[in-house]
């Protein structure tokens, strides 16, 4: 959008500042998926947990409890900051490393280092 080159757009990733913020000409259309299970390459389910409580808010919202449903006052947040997911954590070149060697979504499910 802004014509940078991938070299600028790498280095920003890499040397921050953590918070970019960079005003776009053209909206993006993005479509962002939370699952707390998967089939893995064998075909067998892995699960992770759920920290921000979304599949309780999902059954009850089916079930038409919606006056049930809880809604803090920051409901992105995770439900028991305990399991905060690791990537959330690290220092931020630590981060970094771990989703250039594929594992963010580990990171991001509660999965280790």
């Amino acid at each position: 959008d802004k014509g940078w080159d991938r070299a600028k757009i790498d280095g920003l990733v890499k040397n921050g500042p953590d918070h970019n913020i960079i005003e776009l000409d053209k909206k993006i259309p993005v479509h962002i998926t939370y699952f707390t299970a998967a089939a893995d390459a064998a075909g067998k389910i892995q699960t992770w947990p759920d920290v921000y409580g979304h599949e309780k808010r999902v059954t009850l919202a089916l079930a038409g409890k919606w006056d049930k449903i809880a809604v803090p006052p920051d409901h992105l947040a995770p439900v028991n900051q305990e399991r905060v997911p690791l990537v959330a954590t690290l220092p931020r070149k630590r981060a970094l490393q771990s989703t250039n060697s594929g594992g963010l979504m580990g990171l991001m499910l509660g999965g280790g280092l």
